[in-house]
C-alpha cells in the first residue's frame, strides 16, 4: 500500500506539464486567490504527508525514492504558488485563514506552509485537556505548523498549577508517533545534568486526544521564532544580535549532540529568542534522530532552504548537518541569500568566513563539534564586536 502512494505520486510528478495537473485547486478560477492558495496548501500538504520518509520503515530504496520526489512536489509547490501571486489584484484583501475548531480536529483548516496566512496567533480557543497529572487549559492559538496545532494555556490543577504551558497536538493521528518520539526526546534532553537544559523545551505531561491524535504539554517558553525577529528587521538583524543568537544555539546542539541526538530540522522557526535575558531555546524535535550510526535512522524531514546537501544525498544525519542547518539560518537573520549562502557587504568578512564554514556541501569539510565552535565563536565575537556587553534586542 505504502508503495502505492509511492508510484501515484511519481506518476503524477513526472507526468505533469502544469501545476493544474499537480494541484487541482490551480483550476478554480472562480474562487479568489487567498481561497486557492488555502486549497493548494492542503493538496501539497496530503502529497507531503504521504512522502514522508519515516513511513518507509527499513526500505531505503523506497525512503530515497520518497525524498526524491518531495523535492520534486516542493518545486512544483513554489511554481504554484508564484502563479497564483503573480494573478493577485493590486487591491485584493487578504483573506483570513479561519479558527480551527479544537472540538472536531477533522473540520480544521489545512496546514499552513510560508505562502499563506497562519490562524492570527491571539485567536481565541477554549478547550481542557485532563490527564492523571493535571488538568490544562488551552485558550489561545500560537502557532500552527506541518504536524501539529500549538496553543497557549496554563495549568489548572496538579504540579504545576498557575503555571503557563504550551498544548501541542497533532493534527493528523498518523503523525502522533512523531509527537511522541519527540516527547521521548525531549524528556532525555532534560534528564541530562548541564546548563544547556535552559535552552531546550520541557516537557510537563503527554495525554491522548478522543480523537486519536497525540498531544504533549510543554512549560510555554516566552520568545520571539528568528521569523519574527527578521519580520521585524526586514534588512537583516545586526551582527553583533546574531553572533549572540549564534552562541546559545551552539551550546544547545552540543548539548544534545554529546547525548547523540540530532535535531534534524534546524530552521528559524524553531530557534527563539527572548530579548530581556538573551535566552535563546531550540524547539521543535519531531523529527529529531537518536545515534544513527548505530541505530540506522535517518532523515525524517528536507527543508530546501535549510537543510545540508546530505539530506538528499541520502547520507546519514552527522551533527554537522545541524551546523549547516544553523549556519544557514543565520545567514537568514542577516539578510542574507540563504540559497545561495551569501550575506550584506556591510557584515564583517570575519564573521562571514566564520558563517560559510558552517555551510560547506561536503560535511567533513564544514565544521563538526558544536561546542568546539562556540569557544572559535566566543574569540571571534571579541575580536569583532569588541569586549563582551549586553545589547538590547528590540522586538
Amino acid at each position: 500500500m505504502l508503495h502505492d502512494d509511492l508510484a501515484e505520486v511519481q506518476s503524477l510528478v513526472a507526468g505533469a506539464r502544469s501545476t493544474q495537473e499537480v494541484f487541482p485547486a490551480m483550476a478554480l478560477q472562480d474562487l479568489s486567490v487567498d481561497e486557492r492558495l488555502v486549497l493548494l496548501e492542503e493538496e501539497y500538504v496530503v502529497l507531503v504527508r504521504r512522502l514522508r520518509p519515516e513511513r518507509f520503515g527499513g526500505n531505503s530504496l523506497a525512503q530515497n525514492s520518497a525524498r526524491h520526489l518531495l523535492s520534486k512536489l516542493y518545486e512544483w509547490h513554489q511554481r504554484a504558488v508564484r502563479e497564483l501571486e503573480s494573478a493577485r489584484p493590486p487591491v485584493e484583501p487578504v483573506v483570513q485563514a479561519a479558527v480551527p475548531d479544537v472540538e472536531t480536529p477533522a473540520s480544521r483548516p489545512p496546514t499552513r506552509l510560508r505562502s499563506v496566512p497562519t490562524p492570527s496567533p491571539n485567536s481565541e480557543v477554549d478547550f481542557t485537556v485532563t490527564t492523571p497529572s493535571g488538568t490544562y487549559r488551552a485558550t489561545r492559538i500560537m502557532a500552527q505548523g506541518d504536524l501539529a496545532m500549538l496553543y497557549r494555556g496554563s495549568c489548572e490543577t496538579g504540579a504545576r498549577a498557575g503555571q503557563d504551558v504550551t498544548v501541542k497536538i497533532a493534527m493528523q493521528r498518523e503523525d502522533s508517533d512523531l509527537l511522541m518520539e519527540e516527547a521521548r526526546i525531549v524528556r532525555t534532553l532534560q534528564s541530562q545534568a548541564g546548563v544547556q537544559r535552559k535552552h531546550l523545551p520541557e516537557l510537563v505531561d503527554q495525554f491522548i486526544a478522543p480523537s486519536g491524535q497525540a498531544g504533549s504539554i510543554f512549560a510555554y517558553l516566552d520568545g520571539y521564532d528568528l521569523d519574527m525577529v527578521r519580520d521585524r528587521y526586514p534588512n537583516g538583524l545586526n551582527a553583533e544580535h546574531v553572533a549572540w543568537i549564534l552562541a546559545r544555539s551552539l551550546s544547545a546542539l552540543g548539548f544534545a549532540h554529546q547525548q547523540g541526538i540530532i535535531h534534524g530540522n534546524i530552521e528559524p522557526a524553531h530557534i527563539l529568542v527572548r530579548p530581556e535575558d538573551h535566552n535563546v531555546f531550540v524547539i521543535d524535535w519531531s523529527y529529531a534522530v537518536v545515534a544513527p550510526e548505530k541505530t540506522g535512522q535517518g532523515f525524517r524531514a528536507h527543508n530546501p532552504d535549510f537543510s545540508p546537501p546530505e539530506v538528499m544525498a541520502r547520507k546519514p544525519p552527522l551533527p554537522a548537518s545541524d551546523l549547516y542547518s544553523l549556519g544557514k539560518t543565520m545567514i537568514f537573520l542577516l539578510g542574507g541569500d540563504v540559497r545561495q549562502g551569501t550575506v550584506p557587504a556591510q557584515v564583517d568578512e570575519r564573521f562571514t568566513r566564520f558563517l560559510q564554514f558552517l555551510i560547506r556541501d561536503s560535511p567533513r569539510q564544514r565544521a563538526q563539534d558544536a561546542w568546539e565552535v562556540a569557544e572559535q565563536l566566543k574569540k571571534l565575537r571579541a575580536e569583532v564586536f569588541g569586549p563582551s556587553r549586553f545589547l538590547p534586542l528590540e522586538m
